[in-house]
């Protein structure tokens, strides 16, 4: 390396280098970092402003040299290449110190007891299962301890899609019945049942009632089994009449195996039979595979209401659906669902039974009233025809006992 002389020119760079920190004064244009003079290490970019005093520079092969630079500070230590001092050693095996650890007691060692703390996310987790409530499909089929579920009767189909929307969406019912026997021809019941599936803000049941049950369905029977083997894909519940499972075996099945709830329903216009003939019908549904039994009977006077009731709060291994018909007793339809029933039918539109109260009054009565759910009958009986008293200059109540 050529020896460093001072030469005058103005505004240049001062540059250092990496290992020894000398600094030199030079130009900075270069294609590769140059070396430094003292140690052979790369020399950096510039630092500052040199003073006015030039370097003369010469290119050969692609690399870059510097000649008559200027050492300015003395390196701060020396070059272990040039020298004999030896690098100081690093400090080698030293073992880490170790962190302090929590040393839980062994109760096999020890005489105390080691408390088990619960976790509260688990206990916050289970509390939100059991408060979760059964939504309106498992308190239909709930054989005992349930809250009553209101069903709304629907039996007008409008063909506007938007008007079907507000008419099920206004009723507030926990269940919506459609009775296509209401329906003007067969073919179009598929199709209420789809468009109704869309729309509805919850289950819907299919009811094809023969007229023999009260009903208006004015075809064959061929024709009314092949409407509702139509009607399943779409619907939650099918209600059938009991005279009539045999025959509908195969649509029974199919129901089951699209798990849509089965209800067995026997009507009688003419009075409440003893309490034996309602077991059996009740014993039968559930030999025919009924999810649910549905029985709505006459009643003529008190007695037989009571004998009803029983039958409402009796044990059995599937869901009642217990309604009594009567013409001026519409207490009777908002006492049976706190005596054992698990639904009451109530009005969306037009009133389909006798003393059937609109879907809003059935649902704020059984609010009000849901402390005295499983009384006597005379008790809820008596706290029903109360409130009918008090509510009677409502409209849709003056309507029913009419």
């Amino acid at each position: 390396m050529a020896d460093l002389k001072k030469t005058k020119i103005a505004r240049k760079n001062i540059i250092r280098c990496c290992y020894c920190k000398l600094d030199f004064v030079g130009n900075t244009a270069w294609k590769r970092p140059p070396r430094c003079p003292a140690c052979g290490g790369i020399l950096k970019y510039a630092v500052k402003q040199a003073p006015n005093w030039k370097p003369k520079i010469r290119r050969k092969s692609g690399r870059f040299r510097m000649r008559n630079l200027a050492s300015l500070p003395v390196p701060v230590k020396p070059n272990p290449r040039e020298t004999n001092v030896e690098p100081i050693p690093r400090e080698t095996n030293v073992e880490p110190i170790p962190r302090e650890t929590i040393v839980e007691p062994n109760p096999r060692e020890t005489n105390e007891e080691v408390i088990s703390v619960p976790d509260p996310i688990e206990e916050v987790c289970a509390e939100e299962e059991m408060i979760t409530d059964p939504g309106p499909l498992e308190r239909l089929c709930a054989a005992e301890d349930s809250d009553p579920v209101v069903i709304g009767v629907l039996t007008e189909f409008p063909a506007d899609t938007d008007a079907l929307r507000a008419g099920l969406s206004e009723s507030g019912a926990d269940l919506i019945e459609l009775r296509l026997d209401h329906s003007s021809e067969p073919g179009r019941i598929a199709f209420i049942c789809s468009r109704s599936a869309e729309v509805a803000p919850c289950p819907l049941i299919a009811t094809l009632r023969h007229k023999d049950e009260g009903g208006q369905w004015r075809w064959s029977e061929v024709e009314r089994r092949a409407a509702l083997g139509k009607a399943l894909p779409s619907v939650n519940v099918v209600d059938i009449e009991m005279a009539f499972a045999e025959s509908f075996s195969s649509e029974i099945t199919s129901a089951h195996s699209k798990e849509v709830i089965v209800i067995l329903s026997k009507h009688d216009f003419d009075g409440t039979p003893d309490n034996d003939t309602l077991s059996a019908w009740i014993t039968r549904a559930t030999d025919l595979g009924a999810d649910v039994c549905k029985i709505a009977c006459a009643v003529r006077d008190e007695e037989e209401a009571r004998r009803l009731a029983e039958v409402a709060g009796s044990e059995s291994e599937i869901a009642k659906i217990v309604i009594p018909i009567s013409d001026s007793r519409p207490e009777y339809r908002l006492a049976f669902p706190l005596l054992g029933s698990t639904a009451a039918y109530a009005t969306i539109t037009v009133q389909v039974a006798p003393g059937q109260l609109p879907v809003s009054v059935t649902k704020r009565f059984l609010a009000e009233h849901s402390e005295i759910a499983g009384a006597s009958f005379e008790e809820v009986v008596s706290a029903a025809r109360e409130w009918i008293r008090k509510e009677s200059a409502s409209p849709p109540v003056q309507a029913a006992g009419e």
